[in-house]
């Protein structure tokens, strides 16, 4: 799934690339559902209730992809993060897995 929906998201959320690029992203996203849409077909015979599965499966796939694009957009105000208040936060985490591997140590 992942693959998938991490091109499919690039490819439709990223509206500062280039429409070729973004159309070559978006090609190999499409390889996996179709080979697993295939599968469903084979697996259970072509029916209405194969149909009511497809759909299925492109509504969940649909959705995934509609949340992991909000994450993959551009960001438009070009806000960032302070160094310091970067800085400052890889000290603690640090200081925390530090901490941690010390009290594991001494145990």
């Amino acid at each position: 799934m992942l693959p998938t929906v991490l091109l499919i998201a690039l490819a439709t959320s990223r509206t500062d690339w280039p429409k070729s690029l973004r159309r070559i992203i978006f090609l190999p996203g499409l390889i996996i559902p179709v080979i697993v849409v295939k599968d469903i077909g084979a697996d259970f015979g072509w029916g209405l209730e194969t149909v009511g599965r497809i759909l299925l499966y492109v509504l969940i796939y649909s959705l995934v992809i509609a949340a992991a694009r909000v994450t993959a957009a551009p960001l438009h105000d070009s806000w960032r993060m302070n160094r310091r208040v970067r800085s400052a936060i890889l000290i603690l985490l640090a200081a925390s897995v530090g901490f941690v591997g010390i009290r594991i140590a001494l145990n």
